[in-house]
């Protein structure tokens, strides 16, 4: 009997507590494990005011000083927050300004009410050991001195001391479950490239079959003013960027200060794009080095259609092959490449190029030069951007216009980091080490043969490419009056020259033209370093273009840097009609 009235009033007394309730529940998370990020998630039927107690760890001031962009912008070492599931955007999150410090260590403590619309969201608590502040430049002597003395020993007490506990939702919603969420919002998209590992490389093709709008979603790495691990898109049939994740265009993501997103609308017109999505060789959702965004298996680019209608005018389409109309890739070490090319008629056209350069000097850079030698554009470190894995690796993609006339590609590297060795993090897209010419309409261009390469070129005579301890020299006749164009590179002071060139009449052996010091410039690298363009009249006769070189500093081996037209070390001219 007394037996029976226990069991009666327990019933009676979960009658009452489920009336009080009205049917609301309770979720808590706790018994955290080292360097993971635990996610569960609760739905509310209304809108309601739920109850959050949650215990993490902060900087111990309240004061943040931002003194390192792996430092967490609000404090936080772990930590909890909130997510809509529906909107991906951040509800709830603990910091040092809405946390009590409990006791003397890091532990935080936050207890209050927030009110939310119904809706599904994701509850997360983060416990990496990677964010403790003080590895990442923040350095404090009093937290150095709890690191010597207690080791990790509060890292590991906090691991059974901090929770989160959230009362007063309807529904819990478990790992699995949010899951599912995510996935359908990305299966909802028009396309997403996400949960993206160290030092990768995607991209997806599509057509826009006529003008439409869409957001995009994105989240990377970025400080300083440089990406590291971001998205754009391409216009696949001008090659030109039409959208890019810039740093000082993005939001701050949650966690490490260099977290950054987008979250914007776009339009595309019609026409078939690329989207891309590149990291470097850390933080990432492989291992983040520092404090994770709010949203971590978003890491990467997410597209959405606005309506119904921009997605059913969105038609994936398989890759096209390049429609580069000259192309160095691949490139090695001590490669030195230049090919003629000729533009029929003015156009625009697109370089895409990728490098090494640091400190803001190029090591392996493309240029293009008309035929007069005169470089019209060049790969400058300042106009490139980091091209993933190591940060000396550089890209551009720019659009130049063209005059009709004979133009040179040239790519030039030194001796380490390449396509055939690197010596550090390869960049996102190995085998594009070079430089590319795009142009739509190839018509309006001819790229010379093996055979008929010299008929691009407007010296008829050359010396160059000179060596060590060299004397050439080149017979010429002219049978009449005609004006000489020289262009030559060698070495000399503002004195003297050490390897020069010269024409002598092979009628009298008079010397008729010389290449002197004070008539040269500057021909970049080394000061010694000296060029000169120039022309002159010569009567009808027989006459020898000369070169020599001293013992050293040339083309054979270069005993400080090189010109910048070091292909042409040496002489060349062109003979033209009189005026």
């Amino acid at each position: 009997m007394k037996k029976r009235i226990q069991i009666i009033v327990i019933l009676l007394l979960g009658v009452i507590v489920q009336q009080l309730w009205a049917g609301k529940t309770q979720i808590k998370m706790e018994d955290f494990i080292e360097d993971n990020i635990q996610v569960t998630g609760f739905k509310l039927f209304k809108a309601s005011k739920i109850h959050i107690e949650a215990v993490g760890a902060g900087e111990k001031s309240s004061r943040i000083r931002i003194k390192s962009n792996f430092q967490d912008k609000n404090g936080m070492i772990a930590y909890a927050w909130i997510l809509d599931a529906n909107t991906r955007k951040l509800v709830w999150v603990m910091t040092n300004q809405n946390t009590d410090r409990l006791g003397r260590g890091y532990n935080r403590k936050f207890d209050d009410d927030i009110s939310l619309p119904a809706g599904e969201y994701e509850v997360y608590f983060s416990t990496l050991k990677s964010n403790l502040f003080f590895k990442h430049g923040v350095f404090s002597f009093g937290d150095f001195l709890d690191y010597i003395f207690d080791g990790d020993n509060w890292w590991q007490k906090g691991l059974n001391e901090w929770y989160i506990s959230i009362e007063n939702v309807d529904e819990i919603l478990n790992e699995s479950t949010i899951s599912k969420i995510q996935a359908n919002f990305k299966k909802n998209a028009v396309v997403s490239l996400n949960e993206i590992g160290n030092a990768e490389y995607r991209e997806f093709e599509f057509q826009v079959k006529k003008k439409s709008d869409f957001t995009i979603y994105s989240i990377g790495e970025g400080y300083d003013g440089e990406m590291f691990d971001y998205s754009w898109i391409i216009n696949a049939d001008t090659r030109e960027k039409t959208w890019e994740m810039r740093e000082w265009h993005t939001d701050y993501a949650g966690g490490a200060v260099k977290n950054r997103m987008v979250y914007k609308d776009i339009s595309l017109d019609e026409g078939q794009y690329t989207l891309v999505y590149v990291t470097d060789g850390s933080h990432s959702v492989e291992k983040w080095n520092s404090n994770p965004p709010y949203d971590p298996n978003f890491w990467g680019v997410t597209l959405i259609a606005k309506n119904k209608d921009a997605k059913d005018n969105v038609k994936i389409v398989k890759r096209k092959k390049s429609d580069a109309f000259l192309v160095f890739n691949r490139v090695g070490n001590r490669e030195f490449i230049c090919k003629p090319f000729k533009i029929k008629e003015t156009t625009s056209i697109i370089v895409e190029a990728l490098g090494e350069g640091r400190s803001g000097k190029m090591f392996d850079y493309g240029w293009i030069e008309d035929d007069d030698n005169n470089v019209i554009w060049e790969m400058k470190y300042y106009k490139t951007q980091h091209a993933g894995g190591s940060s000396k690796n550089r890209m551009i993609r720019e659009t130049i216009e063209l005059d009709k006339g004979v133009y040179n590609l040239c790519y030039k590297s030194d001796d380490s980091h390449s396509y055939s060795r690197w010596n550090s993090d390869k960049p996102y897209r190995p085998e594009a080490w070079g430089i590319a010419l795009y142009l739509r309409d190839k018509s309006k261009v001819e790229i010379a043969d093996e055979k008929d390469m010299k008929s691009f070129s407007k010296w008829q005579y050359q010396i160059t490419r000179i060596g060590d301890d060299e004397h050439r020299f080149r017979e010429f006749n002219l049978d009449k009056l005609s004006k000489i164009k020289i262009y030559a590179i060698g070495e000399g002071d503002e004195d003297e020259m050490f390897d020069y060139a010269w024409i002598e009449s092979k009628n009298n052996g008079e010397i008729v033209w010389k290449m002197l010091a004070r008539n040269t410039d500057w021909a970049g690298g080394a000061e010694k370093n000296r060029k000169i363009k120039t022309e002159l009249y010569l009567p009808p006769g027989r006459y020898l273009l000369h070169y020599r070189s001293d013992g050293s500093h040339s083309f054979e081996d270069w005993n400080d840097d090189p010109p910048k037209d070091f292909r042409n070390y040496g002489v060349s001219i062109k003979i033209e009609k009189a005026n």
